[in-house]
């Protein structure tokens, strides 16, 4: 059964970042929701774009990527180490790691509690 909150779910064969297969979820209020294997299979990719195909479709400000190994953490950074436990070092290497890299600003993101912080690094 489709979860009443999602009025599209397809699956996609071709090749993309995510590797060959990915499940597309667009919500009702229009945010896309894109979940596949990472292209080497040791975890799974999330992309979420709150605004779905409405511009500027880019990655820190509108798209955000995440990865999964049996629990959620922000793209590129090692789910070794617990939230709970980041450092203000590894804000800060969070927050440069955005402004060089906008996919992994979903770690700083987390780092910060869920909110976009008032130094966020990528502006519209």
């Amino acid at each position: 059964m489709v979860d009443k909150n999602c009025y599209d779910i397809s699956v996609n064969g071709t090749q993309t970042s995510f590797g060959k297969y990915f499940v597309r979820i667009v919500l009702l209020n229009g945010t896309h929701v894109n979940i596949g294997e990472n292209s080497n299979l040791t975890s799974q990719l999330m992309d979420i774009d709150i605004n779905g195909s409405k511009a500027p479709n880019k990655y820190g400000i509108d798209q955000f990527r995440f990865q999964s190994d049996k629990r959620l953490f922000g793209y590129q950074y090692s789910p070794s180490v617990a939230a709970e436990e980041w450092t203000a070092d590894f804000r800060a290497a969070a927050k440069k790691a955005c402004e060089t890299y906008p996919k992994s600003c979903s770690a700083l993101i987390i780092s910060d509690g869920w909110k976009i912080p008032d130094d966020y690094p990528v502006k519209l």
